[in-house]
């Protein structure tokens, strides 16, 4: 997954990838962590959607 994750070269590439990636968080790291890291990539996606007016 951290080479997918790192291999990812634009936002939708990394959207794609947030249910797999919250699924080896929570795996590896724990709830907490997982839930953190996939919040942070909804807020960059809610920023990105909401400067383009989407």
């Amino acid at each position: 997954m951290q080479v997918k994750v790192e291999k990812a070269t634009d936002l939708p590439a990394l959207i794609a990838l947030r249910d797999p990636l919250y699924a080896a968080l929570l795996k590896a790291k724990g709830d907490i962590t997982a839930q953190a890291i996939a919040v942070q990539l909804d807020r960059i996606v809610e920023g990105i959607e909401m400067n383009e007016g989407v």
